[in-house]
């Protein structure tokens, strides 16, 4: 996979990242709208943080997936516990290339395609294998969203993602003119 690639186009989205979001959930509603069941205990709002959340951290870390894998696997456990089941995640990773075609425009090229395929593919194999064990991945490990937490502090990318989304701005240091 190329994860050069990978990262170059996620910064691009990045600065709209809470439109990017909502624009995956509206496509993902619009391909399949039975999938909007899996979303009811959820605020639309929380649940579009954690997507965006949840790429960023995925993609600085596409150099090194040993790192990912414990928490992936939670991740997969805990989506076993709202209900996805393993047809759902072709149905996702649709609307996230359509997502990422949309927000990318003629930036997004087959290559780009293929590198976000093989990304999704690697990612969601092995969710599924969380999936397949839940009661293994879901206590008493370091979840995915705790995991969230305790790497957005020392992720300055995670950081500005996170930042984007809460709308905080962090001021500059006022330079001295000597």
């Amino acid at each position: 996979m190329d994860v050069a690639l990978l990262e170059k186009s996620f910064r691009q989205i990045s600065p709209q990242a809470i439109e990017f979001s909502a624009s995956f959930y509206r496509n993902l509603f619009r391909f399949y709208p039975e999938l909007k069941a899996l979303f009811t205990k959820t605020s639309q709002e929380a649940q579009e943080r954690k997507l965006i959340f949840s790429l960023a951290i995925i993609v600085d870390n596409l150099r090194n997936l040993d790192r990912l894998q414990s928490a992936l696997r939670s991740l997969g456990a805990r989506h076993v516990q709202v209900g996805t089941l393993k047809s759902h995640y072709p149905l996702l990773g649709k609307a996230l290339l359509e997502t990422l075609a949309e927000y990318l425009g003629a930036d997004w090229t087959q290559t780009l395609a293929i590198a976000w395929t093989e990304a999704y593919d690697a990612i969601t194999t092995t969710m599924i294998e969380g999936a397949n064990d839940p009661e293994t991945y879901l206590e008493p490990e370091f979840t995915f969203y705790d995991w969230i937490n305790a790497y957005r502090a020392e992720s300055p990318r995670v950081r500005n993602t996170a930042d984007t989304l809460n709308n905080v701005h962090h001021a500059q240091p006022a330079r001295s003119i000597s």
